[in-house]
Parts: structure tokens; sequence; C-alpha cells
């Protein structure tokens, strides 16, 4: 057909039929179908002046010459024929794709072609060969330095009357020079005074790049907020947030006259939030970003941030967010009444962050009336996904505000166990019946229903049933004493760690007598009654100016610093892999005096005993201590299994005894109690080792210590390789 199409003369169907033949060539080629025997009737088959039909030539061409060194060059020459075309248009197609071809020798064949085209008359091809310049130099770095073309791309910037040509030099010198690339005031100046000529993307881009520029002096700053006043009222939200960020970085040092500024900025970006519900959430996300600098900047403008019924759920969420942040005591119950009307809303998300924003908002504004009474109506009678916020928010206001206790009780003693199935709701209503049990009349009753299904709650519920319950009990003992008997009972026997532990800590402290374990929960209850709120971190203002108008507003937390990873340990090991440890004999010392028993290294850790069923009140004697035999030994492997799968384990904290201020006079004192140290490792400030010995009745105990030497602590985790007489013993 191609063939057909060059001895076919001019006949009137020949242009559709070469289009035709032209579109097939491209399709198989898309489809992986070589069509490089054609490249040669490609070429001669396409008009000179046919520019549609030269855009799909150069792309055929820029497909098959880099893959078919043979073609290569019939290609460059075609290309270098074109970009002295007549017509600006072929011209700088021609030297955009010669640029494009990815061949060794292509400086050759593209930099007199470039130079030409940085002297073109029309700017299309000066725009072209600029971008060219940049994708040479990144197939063949150092050519720009070789053929010295910085200095025209900085005259061009400063003198060449094409906008799109300015912005491609600005773009070309950013990606060679990088940040050492600052504007003069003189470039700086003129930019600005003909920023109306460029396009809303090439306006956008030259306002970030304005942003390397530090005025000398006010009047510079006034000067350059004079002439972007304007930009302010732009229909492009981009150009009015870069604006924006212009304005706000100027005048950071100025406070006078950034109060001014933010007064200024405040309008438009208002006016922003009508668009479509994409602008509206980016909009919104800069808004906040100034709601939490200057919380009063848009106290008077609350109801702008009221939900539409045509937001989609995540603008919803972002303008509640928004609300908490500018509410004070004098538009608080306003927009509670207004945030109370989203709990019917479909979208449960919406449902939940309109609860949490009420009590939020009631916790930060405690003078303001009535935003209590407005979250307590959703105790009864509200939807699931609401009573659980509820009770959140309920329990948070009562820990700060202890003068709400009466008003709060007077709803809690109507609420008799809710449905919720939430355990931080769930956990929540438990700590506020163990709180208020002397208050509450079926406290005691409702927490013995809560606790004979003590082992499906989650770990967070167990707790507070745990907390709760001793809580109750020193209030009202004889109602309470059988259920706090299960909830131990329970605890000891839950599947997590945390319950396990608090439940012994308890028994512990019932063996110290109820009057004293009366009188510590009373002292807790009493700190849980005047808890403080947490401290509102500090707004950086650098950070989230510097966030403003780029992709890390949208992703939030990129660009933070990251946390420092903890220290790797170095374990060596005291013998060969997979050879037993046998024991070392101590070097000789001088007699010691006995330490003291709180100076034990183990902490006392093997001294406690529990006894969970026992009469609470009642002096438990001690436990004797354990006989470890001397002569324990086991290799890394064995070690490394019961560790992995233990049969029971504990942690615990003591105190460092003065005398084992190193890793080779721990693993001495260690020694001495046939305690034998495996492995061992430095870390900053103190050490961790890995240590066993071996009951009489042939139960191993496998011990971790991490040692602090500056703090003079450790702590300690313990496990058994199976059960046994003495596991109990020493875990407790």
């Amino acid at each position: 057909q191609l063939d057909a199409l060059l001895s076919g003369g001019k006949a009137r169907d020949t242009e559709q039929a070469r289009k035709a033949v032209f579109s097939r060539v491209i399709y198989n080629m898309t489809m992986n179908v070589d069509m490089s025997p054609v490249f040669s009737q490609m070429i001669l088959a396409t008009p000179q002046e046919d520019v549609a039909l030269k855009k799909l030539l150069y792309l055929y061409i820029c497909t098959y010459a880099g893959a078919k060194q043979e073609l290569v060059l019939l290609a460059v020459n075609t290309l270098v024929k074109d970009a002295a075309d007549p017509d600006p248009t072929i011209r700088g197609l021609a030297v955009r794709h010669l640029c494009q071809l990815r061949i060794p020798n292509l400086v050759e064949y593209a930099a007199p072609v470039l130079a030409k085209g940085l002297q073109d008359p029309d700017g299309y091809v000066r725009q072209n060969a600029v971008m060219g310049l940049l994708k040479v130099q990144g197939e063949h770095p150092g050519f720009l330095e070789q053929a010295d073309v910085i200095p025209k791309l900085e005259a061009m910037l400063a003198g060449d009357p094409e906008p799109d040509v300015v912005v491609n030099c600005v773009h070309a010198l950013q990606a060679i020079r990088g940040k050492d690339l600052v504007p003069s005031r003189a470039l700086v100046y003129g930019l600005l005074n003909k920023l109306k000529a460029f396009s809303e993307w090439a306006q956008c881009f030259l306002l970030k790049f304005l942003l390397r520029y530090t005025p000398a002096n006010e009047d510079e700053v006034f000067d350059i907020m004079n002439v972007l006043e304007d930009r302010l009222q732009h229909a492009n939200s981009a150009v009015v947030l870069a604006t924006t960020k212009i304005f706000l970085r100027m005048t950071l040092g100025m406070e006078e006259i950034h109060q001014q500024v933010l007064e200024r900025i405040r309008p438009p970006l208002l006016t922003l939030m009508a668009r479509t519900p994409e602008v509206t959430y980016v909009v919104l996300l800069h808004l906040k970003a100034l709601a939490q600098h200057a919380p009063w900047l848009f106290a008077g403008d609350f109801k702008s941030f009221f939900a539409r019924h045509s937001d989609t759920p995540y603008v919803k969420l972002l303008k509640m967010e928004v609300l908490v942040i500018i509410a004070n005591a004098d538009n608080a119950y306003p927009i509670v009444s207004e945030l109370c009307e989203y709990v019917s809303d479909t979208s449960p998300a919406v449902v939940r962050a309109s609860m949490r924003a009420i009590g939020e908002i009631a916790v930060a504004c405690p003078s303001a009336h009535g935003l209590v009474e407005r979250l307590l109506e959703f105790l009864e009678g509200a939807s699931e996904d609401a009573l659980a916020e509820a009770l959140c928010s309920v329990a948070r206001i009562v820990r700060q505000y202890p003068d709400s206790v009466p008003l709060v009780l007077s709803s809690i003693s109507k609420l008799v166990s809710p449905t919720v199935q939430e355990p931080r709701a769930r956990a929540a209503y438990v700590w506020l019946l163990g709180v208020f049990a002397a208050q509450l009349q079926e406290a005691p009753y409702i927490l013995e229903d809560l606790v004979s299904r003590f082992e499906e709650e989650a770990a967070e519920t167990q707790l507070e049933l745990l907390s709760s319950s001793m809580l109750c009990f020193s209030a009202r003992a004889p109602e309470t004493e059988a259920t706090l008997l299960a909830a131990i009972e329970a605890g000891i026997a839950s599947r997590f760690q945390d319950v396990r532990d608090r439940a012994l800590s308890y028994t512990r402290l019932l063996q110290c007598g109820v009057e004293n374990a009366g009188h510590a929960m009373g002292g807790v209850s009493a700190a849980m009654l005047s808890e403080s709120a947490p401290p509102k971190e500090p707004f950086d203002v650098a950070r989230e100016f510097g966030r403003f108008n780029t992709l890390r507003m949208v992703l939030d937390g990129e660009g933070e610093a990251s946390e420092g990873e903890e220290p790797v340990l170095s374990f060596v090991p005291q013998g060969g892999a997979g050879q037993p440890v046998a024991p070392v004999q101590p070097a000789a010392a001088p007699p010691a005096a006995a330490p003291a028993p709180e100076a034990d290294l183990l902490g006392g850790l093997a001294d406690l005993t529990v006894d969970p069923m026992g009469t609470f009140g009642q002096a438990q004697p001690p436990a004797p201590r354990l006989e470890l035999t001397p002569t324990a030994a086991m290799d890394a492997a064995t070690f490394q299994r019961c560790w992995g799968s233990p049969t029971s384990s504990i942690s615990g904290g003591g105190v460092l005894a003065a005398a084992s201020a190193s890793i080779e006079q721990a693993k001495q004192r260690l020694q001495q109690s046939n305690v034998f140290t495996l492995a061992s490792g430095a870390s900053p400030g103190g050490a961790k080792l890995f240590c066993f010995a071996q009951e009489a009745s042939g139960l191993f105990f496998l011990v971790e210590l991490i040692l602090d030497f500056g703090g003079g602590a450790l702590q300690a985790t313990v496990r058994t390789d199976r059960e046994g007489p003495g596991s109990e013993d020493v875990l407790d």
C-alpha cells in the first residue's frame, strides 16, 4: 500500500489513503508487530507539509531508530533535514524528536541543530531546543559544559520575549544547577511584571521558583505583594495557593504585616471551597494548617465549614477537624449543635467523627455551657457507632473536669450494660463503673455480669475489668468480693501478658491488707479524676508553610524526620555454636560483704508468691528460695528453641547492684548464684545478657537481662522450658 501511494500521483483520495495506511502501521507497531521493513517507504511517503503525518512519522522513527542500528543514519538525516524546514511547527517537532533518539553518537548530530534552534526566530522552536538540551544532557553528561550553552540560557531567561521559552529556561537551569540557582532582584522583578502573560501552569512554576529569592528589605516585600495582589483573585486554585505561600513565607519575620496577610488571604481561600470535591479537600488541608497557626482567623467564619448535603465523606471529615480547631467559648455551642445533626449521616465514619468532635470541643471549651448535655443525649437511643464514641468522650471529660461528674452520673445510671462491641467503648464504660462504683447502685452487679464473660473480651476491656473490680471492691467490698476473685482468677489465666501481669500485681496488693489496698486504689481513683489535658504539639511554622502547595500537604506524614533506629546489639556467645556452656569458675576476689536484698541482680523476682484464691488481708509466709544446680549446661540451639516456645513467662524490674558496673562483673555475680551466661552484648550505657539456670528437679529457667549501668537499673524476662515444680514460684 505504501508503494501504491508512492506511485499514485496526486489523486484526490491519496491524502485519506495515506492517513489510513499510516494509522495501520502505527497500530501494528503498538501491538508489537515489527514494522521496520517499511522504514524507508514511511519516510518517502510522508508529505513535507502535512504536520499530522509528520508527528506519526516521528513516533515511528523514534521507536525503531534505537533498536535498528542500520536505520539510525536514515532517521537522523530525516530529522536534521526537517529541522531546517520553513514551517516552524515541523522544525520544532524535528528538534524535539531528534533529542529523543537513544543512539551513541547523538551529540554529534544534535549539537549543531540545538545551537541553531536556540537562535531560531520562532518561539516554538526555541522552547523545544531548550528542553532538548536537557534530554541530551541526560544521555550524555557533560554536554552542556562542552557546548557552553549555560550563558546562552541565562541570556534567554532574562531577555526572551516568549513566555514559554522563559519557563523552559528556568526549568533547564533549575535542573542543571539545582539549589544553587537563586534569582536576582532584576530577574524577579522582570518575571513578576510579565507574569500575566504566562499560562496558569507556568505561573505556578514561576511562583514556586520565586520562593528562592529573599527580599533585601520590607520595601521589596511590599513591591512583590503589590504585584501579586491580583493573583489571589485568580480562578485557578493552584495559582491562588502558590501566591498564598509567597505571602506567608515572606512576612514570617514581620508580625504585624503577617497578621494583615492572614486576614487578606482568608476570603479567597474560603471562596475556593465552593469548587469540586477534590479541590475543596486540598484547600481545606491548607485552611486546617492556617487554623492551627492562627485559630482566631476563622473563628467568625465557622459556618463556612458546616458540611453540605452534597459534600463527600472525606470533605465532611476534614471540615469537622477544622471546626474542632477553631472552636472557642463564643462559637462552641452553635458548632456542637451543627455536629449533632451529622449523627444521622449514612456514613459510619462521619457519625463517629461528629461524636468525637463534640467530645473534643467539650474538653477544649469547658467554659461553654450546654456542651456536655448535648453529648449525654446520645447515651440513650443512639446508634452503636454514636454510643461508642459518646462513651469514650464522656470518660475523657470526666477525667479532666470532675465538676461534670454529677451531670454524667445521672445519665450513666440509666445506661445498663450497653450493647456496643468496640473494645475501646466497652473499656470506657467499665472504667466509669469502677470510678463511680460508690454512686452507681447497680455497678457491682453489672461488673459481675461482665466478668462472667471475661475471656471473651479484648485485652483493653479485660484490663479495665480488673481495675474497676478493684475500685468497686475498695468502695463496696461485700458486694464485689466474689466478682473480684473471679476477675483475678480469669486475669491470671488470660491469654494476654499485660492482663496476667495486672492480675498478679493486684493479688500482691491485696496480700498487703484490704485497708492498704483500698487506700492505694482510692489514690488511683482520685488521680484519675484530676487528669490534665495532654499538651498540644506546637505548630511548626517552617515545616507546615514549607508543605504549602505541595503534595506533602495531601500525603500527611511525608517529609517528616524519621525516628532513629534502635542500636543493633552484637551478641558474642561464650561457647562455640552448638556447644554447651560449662560453668566458669569465677576469678579469685577478696571477700566482700553480702549485698543488700534490694541490690539483688534479679530484683527478688524469685521471692514473689501468688495465692489468688487465698484470704485477703492475711500475710503470706515467704516462699523458700530455689536451689539451683551448679552443673547446669545448655547449648545455644536448645536455648533458642525453648525461648521461642516458652511454657510460662514473666517480666519485671529491679535495682542493679553497685558491684555490677560492667558485663564481666555481672557475669561473675550471676555465676555465684549458679546462673550461667550463654550470650552477652554491649548497648549504649548498658548491656544485654541471655542466661540460664537449672532447678534441682531438672526445670530450666531462661533469663533475658537488660542492664542500665548509668541508671543502676535492670529489666528481666524469665521463662521456663516446661511446666514443673518451682516454675510457678519463680514466675510469680
